[in-house]
């Protein structure tokens, strides 16, 4: 319908006013060792999942036939000039899935594998063509793939 906009950070300039900084650098450090020596204050009581991990169950979905039309479908017919001018015409908030990067990044310490994120891609390809991109795989992630998961 049209009645979203991304303007919060222009129309809210308190975010932007910021606190006299304090020393977060020594708290955390003791915050650290407080968990590393005597454990998570949530975890106290819990028992630990059983190893192994069930494996991740991908969801059914429909591999039969092409797959639907996209935004990539959309920027290969037009062209890059063209396909920015449809962008800014687009009344909808165009939206970008970052599930994939931030896995690759954040999730796990950056243990999450691209072998580990393949699978659930032809899932993304027929369920979520209607997104308009994917952030995956470029910038800091080949640096977390390369360096840390030596992929």
């Amino acid at each position: 319908s049209g009645d979203v906009t991304t303007r919060f950070i222009d129309l809210t300039p308190e975010l932007l006013a910021f606190t006299k900084r304090l020393d977060r650098a020594t708290k955390l450090l003791r915050y650290l060792g407080e968990v590393s020596v005597n454990g998570h204050p949530e975890m106290s009581g819990r028992t630990l999942p059983s190893l192994p991990l069930p494996a991740p169950v991908l969801p059914a979905f429909d591999t039969s036939g092409a797959l639907p039309y996209g935004t990539r479908d959309r920027l290969r017919e037009l062209g890059a000039e063209k396909f920015s001018r449809w962008m800014l015409e687009q009344k909808q908030v165009l939206l970008t899935d970052t599930t994939m990067r931030d896995a690759h990044q954040s999730l796990f310490a950056t243990r999450m594998r691209t072998a580990d994120m393949l699978p659930i891609a032809p899932f993304y390809a027929r369920e979520l063509s209607q997104l308009f991109s994917l952030e995956c795989w470029g910038g800091a992630t080949f640096d977390v793939a390369l360096r840390f998961l030596k992929e």
